[in-house]
């Protein structure tokens, strides 16, 4: 693939003049953006990583509070009916910590040779709009 992933998710973001973090360090990522993300719904983190030696894009959106121990079994049972209806994409639950994340991506063919911009514009939007459309349902979990 001629064009590197990371460096066109960096102008994306730059272009669009969103505010965000790279390459945390702590975790031991590297070809990573964080994005602040502010709707009428809520507020929460958008991370988009480049995993360029397999051609991969991943965004995830992250819910900003964590399911305590005792509602999880809530949350799954929503995630399982909200994932069952959705045709790109899926939310996912640390059992751990109860943290919750939907989770999009792109595989690109070895081989791609097209403009891989608006592919990427299209799955981060993808992404937000799915939190966004279900953030209320799953934050009201946690109360």
């Amino acid at each position: 693939m001629k064009q590197k992933i990371y460096d066109e998710i960096k102008n994306i973001v730059i272009k669009n003049n969103w505010n965000y973090i790279e390459n945390i360090k702590e975790l031991g990522i590297e070809k990573m953006l964080a994005i602040s993300v502010t709707t009428d719904n809520g507020q929460w983190v958008l991370v988009i990583r480049a995993i360029e030696e397999e051609n991969r894009l991943i965004c995830y959106s992250v819910l900003p509070v964590e399911i305590s121990e005792d509602k999880r079994f809530e949350a799954m049972e929503a995630i399982t009916k909200i994932n069952y209806g959705l045709k790109l994409g899926n939310f996912e639950i640390d059992l751990g910590s109860g943290e919750i994340h939907f989770k999009t991506g792109i595989q690109f063919p070895e081989d791609f040779e097209g403009n891989i911009e608006s592919w990427i514009e299209d799955n981060i939007a993808l992404n937000v709009a799915t939190m966004d459309k279900y953030y209320n349902e799953l934050t009201a979990i946690s109360n």
